[in-house]
């Protein structure tokens, strides 16, 4: 389970930022909430906050003898539930009234949102095309997790980049379709691609037909958020039947650092009204034509955050031949292409931090009918790729180290360079495994040896994969010098791991 809190800061110190709230039972919801192309006889089941994450399946289990259905998936790390089969509809709704369940949905069916001339687009300022060579925008280190139909592994233009994650349809995750692989050649093929050296992996949700469950695309987005290695971009384009348990789990997605871009969608319609192009804490892309003109079908709307071409744009087709393709999904591979790019060269930034980077680069005015409460903002490359403020930020130990049983210190030291003496404040991330995180003393050493403890052993008693951010404003510290993070199990009984920890400041 990797669990996220978010954070704050103060002054002189650091503290954990927020604590998960007090396990509450509440009443359910009530009726299913439906979706508009049911799949037959399968439901996602939210469960209330009074069930732990480590009581899923044997609660979904109780459930099922209760109420009937077999489940098939779990949630832990995006959601809380599971996803159950073979429920009829009384069933369905004798379960939704069940107290210890929040919501149950229909599970819906999601749909693909479908030297080229985008790539000239995005690393130019103004009209006309000037039709120069595109220079790669790196990539090296970073991976694109492709949320999608799969993709053609074609050698030519991969390399040896592009893998399968996981097939959530029962195959090997080739694609049938083809707009997987059209996706995935825009954000890094060797021809068509923005980041031409990262890496792509492939979760394949959507079948031959470019449909797929809505469960399936809650499974990827479980297991990107479990799996997924840092620094990460996931890309979505398709569009959700069930538009907010998408966006809850993307949500959780971002909040797990990954940095998450999504089709708008190509309904000709307010984005807010689709999943999971309405989740505010994702880079939600629309889509223009070659003269800057928002596409007629491509939604629109305050959920937008940019622009990126996505009329008639050629890539690479399932059976290795160039197709075109037109539709939000093809902007979201571009704007997905640079956020590789931009974490290539800063592989600590949080989603956050790449949305300001993007945001700072725009061309702004340049859509033409961007479409009633859209920002008129046209995503560009030239600036976080080429011309960024230098950064100040360090990275921990290479490789886990073992926290062992015995009260001894786990020591591990980054010297952050570049940093002016004084200035903003900054951040600490920590990354470790155990089965009892109470059990840990976390302390923060500055390079004058001032001690900010971060933890004490006989707090908080959660398990498994932890991710904790805390502010911290060093006053008087030198941001230029050998920080230290110590860490000690103070309880016999359980053993773990530090897997990594970050420092930074702005």
């Amino acid at each position: 389970m990797r669990r996220t809190l978010r954070r704050c800061l103060i002054p002189l110190t650091v503290s954990l930022l927020a604590m998960s709230g007090a396990l509450v039972a509440t009443a359910a919801s009530g009726p299913v909430v439906k979706a508009a192309k049911p799949i037959s006889g399968s439901y996602i089941v939210l469960l209330n906050d009074a069930v732990p994450t480590t009581q899923i399946e044997r609660t979904a289990s109780t459930l099922s003898r209760r109420y009937g259905g077999k489940p098939k998936s779990f949630y832990r790390a995006t959601l809380r539930g599971f996803t159950t089969q073979g429920l009829t509809a009384t069933q369905a709704n004798r379960l939704a009234e069940d107290p210890i369940v929040r919501t149950v949905y229909q599970d819906g069916t999601t749909r693909a949102a479908s030297q080229p001339w985008g790539l000239d687009r995005i690393d130019q300022r103004a009209l006309p095309l000037d039709y120069a060579p595109f220079y790669s925008r790196g990539g090296a280190g970073a991976v694109v997790y492709l949320i999608d139909s799969g993709i053609t592994r074609n050698e030519a233009e991969f390399g040896t980049r592009a893998s399968v994650g996981a097939d959530f349809l029962g195959g090997d995750g080739t694609d049938c379709h083809g707009h997987g692989t059209h996706v995935a050649g825009t954000v890094g093929g060797k021809t068509y691609g923005v980041a031409k050296e990262t890496a792509l992996v492939a979760l394949r949700v959507l079948n031959c037909q470019g449909q797929g469950a809505d469960s399936q695309v809650l499974d990827a987005v479980e297991w990107v958020t479990r799996n997924g290695t840092h620094p990460g971009v996931a890309v979505l384009g398709l569009t959700m039947d069930q538009a907010e348990v998408g966006a809850e789990a993307v949500r959780r997605m971002v909040d797990a650092e990954f940095t998450t871009v999504v089709a708008a969608g190509n309904d000709g319609a307010d984005a807010c009204g689709f999943g999971p192009g309405r989740t505010e804490e994702a880079i939600t892309v629309a889509a223009t034509d070659r003269t800057d003109t928002r596409l007629p079908s491509s939604n629109y709307g305050r959920c937008v955050d940019f622009f990126a071409p996505g009329g008639q744009i050629p890539s690479l087709g399932r059976n290795g031949t160039e197709v075109v393709m037109s539709g939000t999904s093809m902007a979201a591979a571009h704007v997905a292409g640079i956020a590789a790019g931009y974490l290539a060269r800063h592989p600590y930034a949080m989603p956050q931090d790449v949305r300001v980077a993007l945001s700072r680069a725009v061309v702004s005015g340049a859509v033409v009918n961007p479409g009633a409460g859209s920002p008129n903002q046209q995503a560009n490359v030239a600036w976080p790729m080429d011309s960024e403020v230098p950064t100040c930020e360090g990275g921990g130990n290479p490789n886990p180290v073992a926290i062992p049983d015995d009260g001894t210190s786990v020591i591990s030291v980054i010297t952050p360079g570049g940093c002016p003496p004084t200035g903003a404040p900054g951040r600490v991330r920590v990354y470790l495994d155990h089965p009892r995180v109470g059990d840990l003393a976390i302390d923060l050493i500055d390079p004058t040896g001032r001690v900010f403890p971060l933890e004490t052993a006989g707090g908080d008693d959660g398990s498994g994969q932890v991710r904790r951010i805390y502010g911290v404003s060093p006053s008087g510290s030198d941001r230029n010098g050998p920080w230290t993070l110590r860490v000690a199990d103070r309880r016999p009984g359980a053993v773990g791991r530090l897997d990594k920890w970050v420092v930074s400041f702005g």
